[in-house]
């Protein structure tokens, strides 16, 4: 067969989902009269080590997509375990 050269072929395809390391800059403030320290809370969950968006995507992908825990480890890659999905979407749960 003869060479006839390439042809193009577009298609939509989506990226694996990235997990980065996210810095919060939370204000502190001294008050002279009282003599103490304030700071400012950044807008996550109490105590919690992960952010809001990356805990939204996975209750999306699981609750409502129906993506299996163990998919979603895979996904996330070494940052986030199995066990620590599962006790972050029983914290949203008592929420």
């Amino acid at each position: 067969m003869e060479n006839k050269g390439w042809k193009d072929r577009g298609v939509i395809d989506g990226e694996p989902i990235k997990v980065k390391k996210v810095i919060h800059r939370c204000e502190k403030k001294w008050c002279p009269k009282c003599k103490k320290t304030f700071q400012a809370k950044p807008d996550l969950l109490p105590r919690s080590l992960y952010g809001n968006t990356l805990i939204a995507n996975a209750c999306v992908m699981h609750y409502v997509h129906g993506i299996p825990v163990g998919r979603l480890e895979e996904m996330f890659g070494r940052d986030i375990s199995l066990g620590t999905l599962f006790k972050v979407f029983h914290r949203i749960a008592e929420i």
